[in-house]
């Protein structure tokens, strides 16, 4: 047998207890699978984040004008443009000769496209336009700020059948981040 004083194992289970006191453990909120695909949804996120900041999309506004007359056409344009289309001034918005434009018409709200041939930049108050396109006494519904005029040339609009008929066009006057749509960060995007 052993001796009372001479203690068995009592090494070994020193060296064994200090070797467990060294080793970091940590513990384990997670598992591995599930860690992962945490990541990848945070990727996807942070993509989705990086488009939206340099994605743009165009920014429009709604113009009113009318169908010029034939003799209007003569006198006011040498372009050929058969469209008059006043747009509300502001010196953000810079329409461009050659930019592109959906017109509607008519009771039905008929849409033909058009293009900018003329540009306007000095703004006009509502009376001086209704009078150098001799409108009707009604114009100052159609035209209700001081507006630019835009001379717009629409291959399907013939002088002939709608002059004087009004029209209402979205004006392509910029584009902006996607981004900036989204409210209390638009100010990240430079809006």
């Amino acid at each position: 047998m052993l001796s009372s004083n001479h203690p068995v194992f009592r090494k070994n289970a020193m060296q064994h207890y200090m070797r467990g006191r060294e080793k970091d453990t940590l513990p384990v909120f997670i598992n591995v699978p599930l860690s992962l695909v945490l990541w990848f949804l945070l990727g996807i996120v942070l993509a989705t984040g990086c488009i939206a900041w340099y994605q743009q999309v165009p920014t429009f506004v709604i113009a009113s004008g009318v169908v010029l007359e034939q003799n209007q056409m003569q006198h006011l344009t040498s372009d050929q443009s058969n469209v008059a289309l006043f747009v509300p001034w502001s010196p953000m918005e810079k329409p461009q000769v050659g930019q592109s434009v959906a017109l509607r018409f008519g009771s039905h709200g008929e849409q033909v496209t058009g293009l900018i041939t003329r540009v306007e930049h000095q703004q006009s108050n509502p009376a001086s336009l209704c009078q150098k396109f001799e409108l009707s006494q009604d114009c100052l519904l159609l035209i209700r700020q001081p507006s630019i005029t835009l001379y717009v040339r629409a291959q399907e609009l013939s002088p002939s059948v709608y002059a004087g008929t009004p029209i209402t066009a979205d004006v392509q006057i910029g584009s902006q981040r996607v981004l900036s749509l989204f409210p209390g960060i638009g100010w990240l995007a430079g809006r």
